[in-house]
């Protein structure tokens, strides 16, 4: 009998069916007698955000840690769960104020000044009754210094797209790109462009190509940027990212914490006792 009920357990767990078809088999091996050798245990790895160690802090987000992952994966039992409210509220206040004693004691400083992030596995019955942890760790930091900046904010790039076209009168590669980039520089603005063209039969054509080291046509040259087998979208992204806004701050200012080595200094210690 016992070998049976593993078997469905197993197979239950691994094909996660519907609740209608679970408690189908609930109540056939309740009547048996068994039932309590199939009431499933759930297991969730979580991991907090970084914690303030100030108590009521720390609390805060802990208990919002546990019971916020307990209702996200059981709400759906609805009123099985909604009857472990009790429990699991009592069980989570219990098991932090069993936690901040213990880290205080251990780390031997007021918590105040750190930051925490822990991590555990929440064990609940199949009702979504929590059970425990498991693999509960904390991870302790200090803050090292603070960075301020007053503000960031974008500014207008007001320097001209310089643009290099090198075509010749006899290529249809060439005149698609020279339709292009008037295409552009109407929809863009004659004063944020500028465009030289540089045809191959005229005279300067090979002081040109030899200054911008141009091997094929056409071709185009945005500010410092090479466009080889130039295409609308090449052209395109190529300005707008040159005519792109900029980020502009003042000084950003950096406030070092004047606790921390003595810190650092405390904990050394007390870790090679």
């Amino acid at each position: 009998m016992g070998e049976m009920i593993s078997h469905i357990k197993a197979f239950l767990s691994k094909n996660f069916l519907s609740e209608v078809f679970r408690f189908i088999f609930y109540h056939i091996i309740n009547k048996m007698g068994v039932y309590y050798v199939f009431n499933m245990v759930r297991e969730f790895p979580v991991k907090t955000t970084v914690m303030d160690g100030n108590y009521d802090s720390l609390k805060a987000a802990f208990s919002r840690s546990v019971l916020g992952v307990t209702y996200k994966k059981n709400k759906r039992k609805k009123k099985s769960f909604y009857a472990t409210r009790v429990h699991n509220e009592e069980f989570t206040k219990k098991a932090f104020e069993y936690l901040y004693l213990t880290l205080r004691n251990k780390v031997e400083d007021n918590l105040n000044k750190y930051k925490l992030r822990a991590t555990y596995t929440l064990i609940w019955d199949d009702n979504g009754t929590i059970m425990g942890f498991k693999d509960l760790t904390f991870n302790i930091y200090q803050t090292t210094g603070t960075l301020i900046i007053d503000n960031i904010h974008l500014t207008k790039n007001e320097d001209i797209v310089k643009i290099d076209v090198f075509y010749s009168d006899y290529d249809s590669g060439s005149k698609m790109t020279l339709d292009i980039l008037n295409k552009i520089e109407k929809e863009i603005g004659l004063d944020k462009i500028s465009i030289s063209k540089h045809n191959i039969n005229d005279d300067d054509y090979q002081e040109m190509t030899r200054l911008f080291n141009v091997e094929l046509i056409p071709a185009v040259q945005i500010n410092e940027i090479k466009i080889k087998e130039p295409d609308e979208k090449k052209i395109r992204d190529a300005i707008l990212k040159t005519l792109d806004q900029k980020i502009k701050s003042p000084e950003p200012q950096y406030i070092p914490e004047t606790d921390f080595k003595k810190t650092i200094l405390k904990l050394s210690q007390k870790s090679s006792k």
